[in-house]
């Protein structure tokens, strides 16, 4: 139980203390995780979510919306592809950056852990999103 407490404590952003990246393991990928920005910029609505499923074919999520999404996934960690990106209907003010954040998702390439979360990163190395974990 500290061990995760310690894990999930060194993953959430502190501004006042410097951070270093946990180590890349197969099972961060067992957390859920808070999208707290996606494409550079960070989110100003409710934050999107993150979670695999135990086999991690499946990743399901909510959207800045509230409302859930999923999609397809292969991984061979620490790369990802992730396809078949599905919601149900949506209407709130975020509509326009849950529409990019879904989209976003399908460019994934792989993990990296750094001071600030796990980042999934495109296949140029570019950031896509940063979670945080908590869920």
């Amino acid at each position: 139980m500290f061990a995760v407490a310690g894990l999930m404590a060194a993953l959430l952003p502190v501004q006042a203390m410097a951070q270093q990246a946990v180590p890349m393991t197969p099972e961060l990928l067992q957390y859920s995780w808070v999208v707290s920005d996606f494409e550079g910029k960070q989110i100003n609505s409710e934050l999107p979510t993150f979670r695999m499923d135990d086999d991690n074919k499946i990743v399901i999520g909510q959207t800045q919306c509230g409302n859930d999404w999923n999609a397809d996934t292969k991984v061979h960690f620490p790369h990802i592809e992730i396809t078949n990106v599905q919601t149900g209907a949506f209407d709130c003010d975020a509509a326009p950056d849950v529409n990019r954040f879904l989209l976003a998702l399908e460019k994934a390439d792989r993990f990296q852990t750094s001071a600030d979360g796990l980042e999934l990163l495109d296949k140029d190395g570019k950031r896509i999103a940063l979670m945080v974990a908590g869920g």
